[in-house]
């Protein structure tokens, strides 16, 4: 991470008041389940659980430390610490043919 960056300090997987809002205008971006999608700073995963629940087959990656570690928690294996100022994305995300990215 770059020297300025500084953790958000997530305390809980609850959705910030700005996802219920943005669910709708989402999912008409996104259409119908149908590949991989990268949910570029995704916090605590809050939105991402929301529409792995609705069937998409999600993944984020986010710099805070604090909110990919409660992510991880409620969905292993999908969520990783990343900074978007580094080219490319975390090794377990190579391989995958990103369909949308939100």
């Amino acid at each position: 991470m770059s020297a300025d960056y500084k953790d958000y300090g997530y305390q809980s997987a609850d959705s910030n008041w700005s996802d219920s809002y943005l669910m709708a205008p989402l999912r008409a971006l996104l259409g119908p389940p149908r590949g991989p999608v990268l949910d570029i700073g995704c916090g605590n995963g809050a939105i991402a659980r929301a529409l792995l629940e609705e069937g998409y087959d999600v993944y984020g990656i986010d710099a805070s430390e604090s909110g990919i570690g409660i992510a991880d928690r409620t969905a292993p294996g999908r969520f990783f610490v990343h900074d978007v100022a580094i080219q490319g994305l975390p090794n377990a995300l190579a391989g995958k043919r990103l369909v949308s990215v939100i």
